[in-house]
């Protein structure tokens, strides 16, 4: 696909322009997608106070990582997906072969491969993130919902590592990340039916029950 689009570019610190840019080309075993929705997460605020992010973005670069959208040409070799399907496509894939990959450890991968430029109307994804996470969206599944997947992942893996422990929930309560302690909260009581705790800044923490029913704790 020829011609430009308009995307958030990443020149340094808290310096970003909105400017026209070569629609991607795609390779072998790549997708291009037309983005329709692009979130904006705890991880972009910082790259954009401190002008990088050691691993993940260098400018200037397309700037953005978690969005959903509408795949607009597919690559030679690309299997399972064809263009018109709505997906999901998360910024980063793990290689597989590395030590930590082996121990079920993948986001240490030690050649960890991310993705950039959400913030535009077309982003170009690779092989690896196309084989490995890339998803379909389901039809009853809206593009906003589909977008969450990446920080829904991080709170699953979370809870996964923890194995569901409630102190260790309660802990996550004291991070400012509102959309996260939103999942956690969500998930606990979706899961084991169990008190959710609500964190207040100032004053007492309390508890509230699946019922709704409140009680402080120490």
């Amino acid at each position: 696909m020829n011609g430009k689009m308009t995307a958030a570019v990443l020149y340094g610190k808290e310096d970003v322009k909105i400017e026209r840019v070569p629609i991607p080309r795609v390779g072998d075993g790549e997708v291009l997608v037309k983005v329709q929705v692009a979130l904006t997460c705890g991880t972009d605020l910082k790259v954009y106070q401190r002008g990088y992010h050691a691993r993940m973005i260098v400018p200037p670069a397309l700037f953005g990582h978690e969005l959903a959208g509408v795949i607009e040409e597919v690559g030679h070799g690309v299997r399972g997906f064809k263009k018109g399907m709505r997906v999901v496509a998360l910024n980063s894939a793990p290689c597989q072969m590395c030590f930590y990959c082996s121990k079920h450890q993948e986001n240490l991968c030690e050649d960890l491969l991310f993705n950039n430029g959400a913030y535009a109307e077309y982003i170009r994804i690779p092989r690896r993130i196309v084989e490995t996470n890339m998803l379909a969206v389901p039809a009853d599944v809206t593009y906003e919902e589909a977008a969450m997947v990446e920080p829904l992942a991080c709170v699953l893996r979370g809870l996964h590592e923890t194995g569901g422990s409630y102190t260790a929930l309660l802990k996550v309560f004291n991070l400012p990340a509102t959309d996260y302690k939103r999942f956690h909260a969500f998930l606990y009581q979706q899961e084991c039916n169990l008190p959710v705790a609500t964190y207040r800044r100032r004053g007492p923490r309390r508890l509230r029950d699946a019922g709704g029913s409140e009680r402080q704790v120490a």
